[in-house]
């Protein structure tokens, strides 16, 4: 949280969840034990007060900010006693005049700094007056800023997913439509140890998802000793060789494992020093060994030669050339914490039947991606291979605003039935989550 250590405070808090979500928040924070006098203030708003620690508020994803209520006692024992003075503030209300009397107003009676780009308080009008949303427990502090398309999942709209979902730990968990990984880096939250694949047919989309589960991953580098050389064989392979092997393969594989992610430390490690690109040409091979620090630096590319170029560019990037899809073959093991990524189709997964725990899956609205006439083709398949993946005991959860359509593909499958269902409102959208597990007659066929 910015470098602030939070010792035990006392203040009341407001958390903004999403409308659909806040039961589940609820349920939450009521087994928390420093958190009290919870209740639901509107369809996306719950206010409580703390007594004690912050760590398990913070670890909890079912929430994007949390506000102060009562400023003069946060400042004496609360989460604003433990800010850096002057404190930096900024007024979120699109009213100029309103954001310049309430700016004149805070410095005047706080002494406080108006920092729109730079600031710990973001203070906003709500119903029953204004309140101070505490940037240090704000969402991209908590878990890390992740690169989006503007129709990747919603960040708590994920969390939800995952929570209907009911993974435990070691399963395999499939998102077939998974764009920038969203949904997966919920699970990897959650439930560090499940097997991960995500498959989308689209290439930027999988190259922002890699790029997200690197970032995540920068507080547990690898590190290169002699028994985990680097090298780069004719056949165009980049390998960490050792204990969990990363590998770019000939077929352009990116497989990343949970807790030992390729991760790039900002300052250190993997560095080709200076402006130039390192190329490595069919037939030569390069070992690093302990004496050696290889390090990419801002600015510079590792490239493999034959057209297919792998960058790992400053601000801990991995950006595969746009063409390059990132695949592992259909008989791939999926190793225990372990997140892949693959360039697949739905309705062709590269899996074998009977084989996976959990689907948790944004399927296509067909508003900002496909098209209802698409989606009639492809919800009927994609619950086909659904079916045919998930293990006697599986679920699926998937979220659609085609509510008719996919209603109306489980009613002819037959082999899943709806046992829950949860509707969510956020921006303008009112998406249902279904949550799916096997027709008792389905059940029976694929124990056997």
């Amino acid at each position: 949280m910015s470098g602030i250590v939070m010792p035990c405070i006392t203040d009341h808090l407001v958390l903004r969840t999403i409308d659909g979500a806040t039961d589940l928040l609820i349920e939450e924070l009521r087994a928390m034990a420093s958190i009290h006098s919870i209740r639901q203030a509107s369809v996306d708003t719950v206010e409580c007060t703390i007594d004690g620690p912050l760590d398990e508020l913070a670890a909890c994803g079912l929430y994007s900010t949390l506000a102060l209520r009562d400023l003069d006692q946060s400042l004496r024992s609360g989460a604003l006693s433990n800010l850096p003075h002057p404190v930096r503030f900024r007024v979120g209300t699109a009213d100029p005049t309103q954001r310049r009397e309430m700016i004149n107003a805070t410095e005047q009676r706080f002494g406080w700094l108006n920092r729109p780009a730079n600031w710990d308080v973001n203070l906003v009008p709500s119903a029953a007056g204004w309140i101070a949303e505490f940037g240090p427990l704000s969402w991209t502090r908590r878990f890390g800023r992740s690169e989006r398309l503007p129709w990747s999942t919603n960040l708590i709209v994920a969390e939800v997913l995952v929570r209907l979902a009911k993974i435990r730990p070691g399963q395999h968990v499939v998102d077939p439509f998974c764009g920038t990984g969203t949904i997966l880096q919920a699970v990897r939250r959650q439930h560090p140890t499940t097997r991960l694949l995500g498959l989308d047919h689209d290439p930027q989309a999988l190259q922002i998802a890699a790029n997200n589960a690197l970032s995540t991953a920068t507080n547990n580098t690898r590190t290169i000793t002699d028994d985990d050389a680097l090298s780069t064989a004719a056949n165009n392979t980049l390998t960490i060789a050792g204990g969990d092997a990363h590998t770019i393969a000939d077929g352009d594989a990116l497989r990343i494992a949970g807790g030992n992610a390729l991760g790039i430390a900002g300052g250190s490690a993997l560095g080709i020093a200076g402006d130039d690109a390192h190329t490595i040409a069919g037939g030569d091979a390069r070992r690093i060994t302990a004496g050696d620090a290889l390090s990419i630096a801002a600015g510079d590319a590792l490239r493999i030669a034959g057209g297919d170029a792998h960058t790992i560019a400053g601000g801990d990037a991995l950006r595969i050339a746009a063409n390059n899809a990132l695949r592992i073959a259909s008989g791939d093991a999926l190793a225990g914490g372990e997140l892949s990524l693959v360039r697949g189709a739905a309705d062709a997964l590269p899996l074998a039947s009977g084989s996976v725990n959990r689907v948790v899956a944004n399927l296509p609205f067909g508003k900002q991606v496909g098209s209802h006439r698409a989606n009639r083709t492809l919800y009927p398949a994609a619950l086909a291979e659904i079916d045919r993946i998930l293990t006697a005991d599986g679920r699926a959860v998937l979220l659609t605003e085609d509510k008719r359509l996919l209603h109306s593909a489980i009613e002819r499958q037959r082999a899943l039935k709806v046992v829950r269902q949860r509707v969510l409102r956020y921006n303008g959208a009112t998406p249902t989550a279904y949550v799916l597990s096997r027709t008792r007659l389905a059940r029976t066929t694929t124990a056997r």
